[in-house]
């Protein structure tokens, strides 16, 4: 099996020999150990794998001594899966987790029918606002707070029936209820769903993944410490089913492959494999409302957290010169009608998206004496904008700011 890793892909390999007094399942030619945390401690390899061969085996005979002797598991020391002190480890469920899937492919081979490969090792994003992180973002007074969600992909189809969606496999967590996230720390929740057709097809497919949105509820910036695999790497489907989508399929499905936006994209998402351009696209026009919102308030505070100091500081001077002439705006946002991404690229670590976006503004701005000098405060107007948006893909800050706007003719 070959899974994403870290910061280059990491191959498990695994040799079953099944005797009479035993299964023998050996991990040689594994990669070997990384500098990041997500090395296995060999018990660890032991365990999962074992589990791995009892899930198809001696299910119904209890775990002991007896039951588990006769399942001998070995890694090669310095491999990835048997990895010695003091090599770092915090993060060993990210490779540990899918050793079960590795034993199902040997087992295949000897008993026929297994499920196929699936996504539900733990992805356990940790949400974390406070000073100092979220980079050079201003925090304010937003309430600190740093929560753990527990929300995995979807299980590999089984040998009679459809994988599980959003369901952890091997662990047993549940998923966290968004009342509870909600309930102990700032945030808001604003789509749970499953991705639709991502479990590889066949005549039984795999389980879903999900998509889920998610905003600070005082308007704060917030940082993402997420952990995930298989994006590029995708699971694999048996016996002539269909792996599940990789990474690019979130691409191809807004820009058609071969032309300039979808190798910018790409490229994105290389860089930043969490990147996802329909995420993206929610995520901006939640934004352009907040921004067109705060700047005819004149809430400097949230624009400060959005914006570009260039960008900011323009729309700081309109916002200046506007109160020294007592004038104010009256807004009422109606919706968006059209938001679509027209041109994406990588500019050094730093990833570019520019969208185009049409919406429904209700405005007028009024003088010191209650006048309208522009806009109707009775017409709903169309508003067409281009507006690019830049993050470092380097940062832990996942927040997008707006470096660029023009009005679109």
């Amino acid at each position: 099996m070959r899974i994403d890793g870290y910061d280059k892909p990491i191959d498990i390999v695994a040799t079953m020999k099944v005797g009479e007094g035993g299964i023998d399942v050996d991990f040689d030619g594994t990669s070997p150990v990384s500098t990041y945390g997500i090395n296995v401690p060999l018990t660890y390899t032991q365990a999962y794998a074992s589990f791995g061969v009892r899930c198809m085996i001696g299910g119904k005979v209890p775990n002991n001594a007896g039951s588990l002797e006769p399942v001998r598991i070995t890694a090669t020391e310095g491999s990835i899966l048997n990895a010695p002190h003091p090599c770092a480890v915090a993060a060993r469920h990210a490779i540990g987790q899918m050793l079960p899937d590795v034993v199902l492919g040997c087992l295949e081979q000897v008993i026929g029918d297994v499920p196929a490969e699936g996504t539900s090792c733990l992805w356990n994003p940790m949400l974390l606002g406070g000073h100092g992180l979220v980079g050079d973002a201003d925090y304010g007074k937003a309430t600190p707070f740093a929560v753990n969600l527990f929300h995995t992909g979807g299980t590999g189809a089984r040998p009679t029936k459809d994988g599980l969606s959003a369901t952890a496999f091997p662990s047993g967590v549940r998923n966290t209820p968004v009342e509870i996230n909600e309930t102990v720390a700032p945030l808001i929740v604003w789509k749970k769903e499953y991705r639709t057709d991502s479990g590889g097809a066949g005549r039984y497919r795999g389980g879903t993944g999900q998509v889920m949105v998610i905003s600070h509820a005082e308007g704060a910036p917030f940082a993402i410490s997420s952990m995930f695999d298989r994006m590029i790497h995708p699971p694999r489907g048996r016996k002539g089913g269909a792996e599940a989508e990789n990474a690019y399929a979130v691409v191809d499905a807004v820009a058609k492959p071969g032309t300039e936006l979808n190798r910018g994209l790409r490229a994105i998402r290389d860089a930043d494999p969490s990147f996802d351009p329909k995420v993206f696209v929610d995520g901006a026009k939640m934004a352009y409302e907040m921004i067109v919102m705060a700047y005819a308030d004149g809430d400097r505070r949230t624009l400060k957290n959005l914006l570009s100091r260039e960008v900011y500081d323009g729309f700081v001077a309109a916002i200046s010169d506007r109160e020294s002439r007592n004038e104010k705006i009256q807004s009422s946002f109606v919706g968006i009608d059209k938001a679509e991404i027209v041109n994406a690229e990588m500019k050094g670590s730093e990833a570019h998206v520019t969208l185009r976006v049409v919406s429904q503004l209700v405005s007028a701005t009024r003088n010191a004496a209650g006048e309208v000098i522009d806009g109707d405060p009775e017409t709903v107007a169309e508003v067409k904008d281009v507006w690019t948006f830049a993050r470092d893909t380097r940062s832990r800050d996942p927040n997008w700011k707006l470096v660029a706007t023009e009005a679109d003719d």
